[in-house]
């Protein structure tokens, strides 16, 4: 009996200090999750809050600061209230397993939900800086690159393209990074028009099965139109015909080569009072000149690509990413 009663004692004694260990904060994480379970994000977000702030050497600090920073940033778009809640958690726990989370959601509001670049560039650079190693970081180089894209700062986008491609070689982004190159230089056409060509050749060569085939080839022959290689651009247009989305759009183009070539084949008209051509100096409309055929309305893409059309027409080809992106 007094053994019996020693081993209840002592199972009790253990379940006191079990029950001692246990974390307090426990039952507070659990109604804010419920909260949120329900729908009442706000008061989820300012009792994760709270649990971070009062109890910031708790195990629950940092998941806390994480559950607020979700919620200001999913449910409520409370994005500057979201930010800070991630940096907190980055600056006090580097160490967590969620900072890398963190630091990454910070640059996606700042890139996605508020299109500040400039404070993206300095967040990527923090990211790339302190998580050299993780296995999505080139993803993020990716990101750093499109913010000097959107910035229209192209020399230094294709440099941080150019330093993805060193640094991680087995990068499975190198389709996308070939195609973004050759926008750069496409957007920024006269002699640049050459090494776009080169880029988006270097695309359809390397990877012929990429979704951006199709894109590329179509601003293949924009770029040997643009540098008045009329001839191999409507081969090039011809050829795609067939297997561009956007059918009508190809076809428009493939009109207007055609009528401007018909237009330079042409005998000029006599001039009644010379007895000649066009007078001396005198432009013909639709003859083209040595910088390529004349610009007769326009269609522009998104993100800047200007491409001439026959027609005041706009139109607007397929984007090559969905992401808060296009060339």
């Amino acid at each position: 009996m007094r053994r019996m009663i020693v081993i209840i004692l002592g199972a009790l004694l253990l379940a006191g200090a079990v029950s001692c260990a246990k974390d307090p904060l426990k039952d507070d994480f659990e109604r804010a999750d419920k909260l949120c379970e329900k729908e009442h994000y706000e008061e989820a977000a300012e009792m994760f809050r709270e649990i971070a702030i009062v109890n910031p050497h708790s195990d629950y600090a940092p998941k806390a600061l994480f559950r607020s920073g979700t919620i200001n940033y999913l449910y409520l778009k409370r994005y500057e209230d979201a930010i800070e809640d991630f940096a907190y958690l980055v600056y006090y726990y580097p160490e967590d397993k969620l900072a890398f989370e963190c630091q990454a959601d910070i640059v996606d509001i700042y890139m996605a939900k508020i299109n500040n670049y400039g404070q993206a560039i300095v967040e990527l650079r923090k990211l790339i800086e302190n998580y050299p190693g993780h296995d999505t970081i080139d993803q993020y180089q990716y990101k750093l690159a499109r913010c000097y894209y959107f910035m229209r700062d192209f020399d230094q986008a294709r440099l941080e393209y150019l330093i993805l491609l060193d640094s991680y070689r087995r990068t499975k982004l190198k389709p996308d990074i070939y195609f973004d190159i050759a926008n750069t230089y496409f957007v920024e056409g006269g002699g640049k028009v050459d090494k776009a060509l080169e880029y988006y050749e270097k695309l359809i060569d390397e990877y012929p099965e990429s979704p951006l085939v199709t894109e590329a080839r179509f601003y293949s022959a924009a770029a040997l139109e643009e540098k008045g290689a009329l001839d191999e651009a409507l081969k090039a247009y011809e050829e795609l015909l067939p297997v561009y989305p956007n059918p009508s759009m190809v076809a428009l183009r493939i009109e207007g080569i055609k009528n401007i070539i018909q237009k330079k084949a042409a005998p000029a008209p006599l001039d009644n009072s010379m007895g000649l051509g066009s007078t001396e100096g005198e432009f013909v409309e639709g003859s083209g000149d040595e910088n390529g055929p004349p610009a007769v309305g326009d269609n522009e893409k998104p993100d800047g690509i200007v491409i001439k059309t026959p027609e005041k027409k706009k139109e607007t080809p397929p984007d090559n990413t969905t992401k808060e992106t296009s060339p």
